[in-house]
C-alpha cells in the first residue's frame, strides 16, 4: 500500500471515528456539530479517492447539518426544497459521469427528505437504513473501507435502536406507534 492510499484511508478512518462519536453525544446540536466536521473529512476522503460524487454530496451534508443547527424550524422545509434543487442542478451539470454516482445523490435526497418527516422517528429510522445501504454500496464500489465500516455501524445501530425502543412485537415496516386500546 502506497503513502497516498494510507493517507486517504487515515482521513476516512478519522471521519469514521467522528461519525461514530457523534452518535454518543447527548444534545442534538453537539451531534450535528460533530457530523459537520466528519462530513468535511468524508468529502476530502472521497475527493482523494477520485469519487467526486461522494465528495460533493458530503459537502452538501455539511450544509444540511448546519441548517439543522441554525435555521428556524418553520423555514426548514423551504430550505430543504431549495437545497434539493441546487444539489440536483449542480450534480447533473458538473459531477455526474457514471451510473454509480447516483448512489450518493439518492442517499442525499433521502437525507434531505428528513426535513419533512423528522418528527416521526419510525419513518426516519427506516429511511436512514435505505440511505446507509446506498452509501454502503458506494463504499464497496469506490473501495472506501472506512465508509464500509461506518455504514455497517450505522445500519446496525439503527436496527438495534428500533428493536430496543419500539413497541413489541417489533415490525420493520412500522411507520407510526400502534394504537393502544
Amino acid at each position: 500500500m502506497d503513502t497516498h492510499t494510507i493517507l486517504i484511508n487515515l482521513i476516512g478512518f478519522v471521519a469514521c471515528s467522528l461519525t461514530i462519536f457523534s452518535f454518543q453525544r447527548k444534545e442534538p446540536r453537539q451531534i450535528f456539530f460533530t457530523q459537520i466536521f466528519s462530513s468535511l473529512l468524508w468529502s476530502i476522503h472521497f475527493f482523494f479517492l477520485g469519487a467526486t460524487a461522494g465528495a460533493l454530496i458530503n459537502l452538501t451534508n455539511m450544509t444540511r447539518k448546519t441548517a439543522l443547527v441554525y435555521i428556524n424550524d418553520k423555514y426548514t422545509k423551504i430550505f430543504a426544497a431549495l437545497l434539493l434543487c441546487f444539489v440536483w442542478t449542480l450534480f447533473f451539470t458538473f459531477v455526474y459521469s457514471k451510473t454509480t454516482d447516483l448512489l450518493p445523490l439518492a442517499a442525499n435526497t433521502i437525507g434531505i427528505s428528513f426535513f419533512f418527516v423528522r418528527k416521526n422517528r419510525y419513518i426516519t429510522a427506516r429511511i436512514s437504513i435505505i440511505g446507509a445501504l446506498l452509501w454502503l454500496s458506494y463504499g464497496f464500489i469506490e473501495q472506501s473501507y472506512p465508509s464500509i465500516i461506518t455504514e455497517i455501524f450505522i445500519i446496525s445501530s439503527i436496527i438495534i435502536g428500533m428493536v430496543r425502543h419500539e413497541e413489541k412485537p417489533f415490525t420493520l415496516l412500522r411507520t407510526k406507534p400502534e394504537n393502544k386500546k
